[in-house]
């Protein structure tokens, strides 16, 4: 269990949040949004969104901030017209080394299909 605004240290370079901890109302691009303020990768997923964000310094640090989609109601009766999307994040860890793959799950004929 993980209580309310916690992040997770996933390696020495990558965090998780729920999405909550920070304070925001832009919702066109949330991978964007974590990356303004996080300034770390991280992977959220609030915004219930699959969208990816990346942005290199000028010492050609690579920084890529990850929003991950949901694996619940697309329309839930407390916000019934929204934006979201079916979705999941594969992360695999090898020293300080990860990799992410932010996946989308889309419904074609009845039947799923993984992005």
């Amino acid at each position: 269990f993980i209580n309310n605004k916690r992040r997770i240290k996933m390696e020495k370079h990558l965090s998780l949040f729920h999405g909550d901890e920070f304070l925001s109302d832009d919702k066109v691009n949330p991978a964007r949004t974590l990356y303004m303020k996080a300034k770390t990768c991280a992977l959220w997923g609030h915004f219930h969104r699959t969208q990816e964000y990346t942005e290199r310094d000028c010492e050609d640090r690579i920084t890529t901030c990850w929003s991950i989609g949901c694996l619940s109601e697309l329309s839930p009766m407390y916000y019934r017209h929204n934006n979201w999307n079916l979705g999941f994040a594969y992360i695999e860890l090898d020293g300080d080394e990860f990799k992410v793959e932010n996946k989308r799950i889309i419904i074609v004929g009845g039947n799923y299909k993984i992005y």
